[in-house]
């Protein structure tokens, strides 16, 4: 299926995953379901939705979203989602999404810990899938701050391990609804 992808960015803070994959996901909907949806950026998603997550920037879980959140977050009319918590990902599930749309996943990221992506293309012949991370590559702006790029990766299936927040374990997946 041939789509147009949005122009790479990063998350712009270090816990913002969640609202940039959500930015993402907006834009390349927009791009190729003619325009269904507003985009909005991660900073206004975030404001928006300030109830969701944790807020407080002298808290260890500062912007984190617990699942169940983030479950009410994707079902909102901004975003018209179905989710599934799942214990690992398989070519059948994520062929069958991707016919609607790109898939969010929220996971443990190697060596980081919680994170989300979007996965937007699966290639059977090698099980790989390419996906939108926010976090991917980072550089160090004029005042030693890291700030994030943003980018594209291929990854197989396996990438994507089961996170425990709040006592809940799994991959958190959602896609569009229609």
């Amino acid at each position: 299926m041939a789509h147009t992808l949005p122009r790479r960015f990063g998350q712009f803070d270090q816990a913002a995953c969640w609202a940039a994959c959500l930015e993402w996901w907006l834009r390349y909907m927009n791009y190729n379901r003619h325009g269904h949806f507003t985009i909005r950026n991660q900073m206004s998603i975030m404001s928006h939705f300030s109830g969701e997550w944790n807020a407080d920037d002298t808290s260890s879980g500062y912007g984190t979203i617990p699942p169940a959140a983030l479950r009410r977050v994707v079902r909102s009319d901004w975003f018209q989602m179905e989710d599934e918590s799942r214990t690992g990902l398989d070519a059948a599930f994520i062929s069958g999404k991707l016919q609607r749309s790109p898939v969010v996943v929220g996971y443990q990221k190697p060596g980081v810990g919680p994170h989300i992506n979007i996965i937007f293309e699966y290639n059977p012949g090698n099980h790989r899938v390419r996906s939108f991370d926010p976090a991917y590559g980072s550089h160090q702006d004029r005042y030693g701050t890291d700030q994030f790029d943003g980018g594209y990766h291929l990854v197989g299936l396996n990438y994507f391990q089961p996170v425990t927040i709040d006592g809940t374990t799994g991959i958190f997946t959602a896609w569009w609804r229609r």
